[in-house]
């Protein structure tokens, strides 16, 4: 069985179940970016109909609680995904 290179440390160590991605890291940049885009929209609308006297301040906070809610579950599941 041919073992496809790997950019892990130490090189020679054998990891024959690795896969290399297929998406350059210019296209896992957007891809993040558009999913961050879509996180912020959806939230800036929901507060902005929930409570138009919220300060601007606490918007944005609501902005990062968004985001990291929906990150960690996210980047948790692609873990397990390819754990199992």
């Amino acid at each position: 069985m041919m073992e496809t290179e790997h950019p892990f440390y130490p090189l020679g160590l054998s990891l024959p179940h690795y896969v290399p991605s297929t998406l350059s890291s210019m296209e896992l940049v957007f891809a993040f970016a558009a999913g961050t885009l879509v996180i912020f929209a959806g939230t800036w609308i929901l507060v902005n109909i929930t409570n138009k006297e919220m300060a601007t301040s606490e918007k944005v906070l609501c902005l990062w609680f968004a985001l990291c809610t929906n990150l960690v579950p996210g980047l948790s599941l692609e873990l397990v995904d390819h754990l199992y």
